[in-house]
């Protein structure tokens, strides 16, 4: 089964890695930067709700 999995998912990383040399720092950088808006954007939401009340 796990061999199976490997079998199957490599050919497509493969294909990935192969159409986007930097898909890896592309990953890391992209998901990242979607922590970092937000945060920032939960940040901003509840120090507004605080200003609202």
């Amino acid at each position: 089964m796990f061999s199976y999995d490997r079998k199957r998912l490599i050919p497509a990383g493969n294909v990935i890695s192969n159409y986007h040399p930097l898909r890896p720092w592309f990953f890391f950088s992209f998901s990242f930067f979607c922590l970092l808006s937000l945060l920032v954007s939960g940040h901003l939401s509840y120090r507004g709700a605080l200003d609202w009340r």
